[in-house]
């Protein structure tokens, strides 16, 4: 079992699956077992069969709120959005403090379009969590979403001063300077996204389209050859 959980965290799924099942034959009694192997089916997109392990656990012990979440996060990717809210809820319920669950909680609600309760619930995040990077960033991503570029930039600030390599904030936060006219902000930050990630397509053909409103056209037609390099 505690094999299958080092698998997990390596998204060695198969493998972890395999474990789960032997440890099931050993007769392992520790209601864990069936988290950890429905987690790693949904790891491999299996979430009707996830389902099935962490039903196993939620009808032997109701109030684990581990069981809850993650069903609620395979029901959401199932698009079963009410029955994900419902485990969200419940273990809500239980917990109000329960990050897991008010982080997922909100991006259904985000991709739901409910705006007001998925920015309630990353502000209670944050104020439970001030240093809860997935709450600053998904705030980012609605802020920018509702042109809010001072705020979005804030979050992604915080995001990048909480982890200096998390590519995405430091991508997006140079759209949101783009599209805000800073362009030499949003120039650093693609230089600091390619530094990080070399392969990255999308940030040289950015990097090149604020790079030719800098006049800079040869460093943007480079990109540019280089986007299509590596989309090839």
């Amino acid at each position: 079992f505690n094999r299958a959980v080092t698998l997990l965290s390596l998204n060695q799924f198969e493998a972890a699956i395999d474990d789960c099942n032997h440890a099931e034959r050993l007769k392992f009694k520790n209601e864990n077992l069936y988290i950890v192997r429905g987690a790693a089916k949904a790891g491999l997109t299996s979430y009707h069969n996830a389902i099935v392990d962490f039903n196993k656990v939620i009808y032997r012990n109701p109030k684990n709120t581990m069981a809850r979440i993650q069903r609620g996060i395979a029901l959401s990717e199932l698009s079963k959005k009410d029955s994900a809210l419902m485990d969200f809820n419940a273990v809500l319920k239980i917990d109000s403090t329960n990050i897991d669950a008010l982080l997922n909680r909100s991006i259904v609600y985000m991709n739901d379009s409910k705006t007001d309760a998925a920015m309630n619930d990353l502000n209670h995040i944050i104020r439970i969590s001030p240093d809860y990077a997935s709450a600053y960033f998904n705030r980012a991503i609605m802020n920018g979403n509702s042109k809010k570029y001072k705020e979005s930039i804030r979050d992604y600030d915080k995001v990048v001063e909480l982890n200096s390599e998390n590519v995405l904030a430091y991508f997006n936060r140079a759209i949101i300077k783009s599209e805000n006219k800073d362009l030499k902000g949003a120039l650093k930050d693609y230089d600091k996204v390619i530094e990080l990630y070399p392969d990255f397509a999308d940030a040289y053909y950015n990097r090149s389209l604020v790079k030719k409103d800098l006049n800079n056209i040869s460093g943007s037609k480079d990109d540019y050859k280089k986007a299509l390099a590596i989309k090839q």
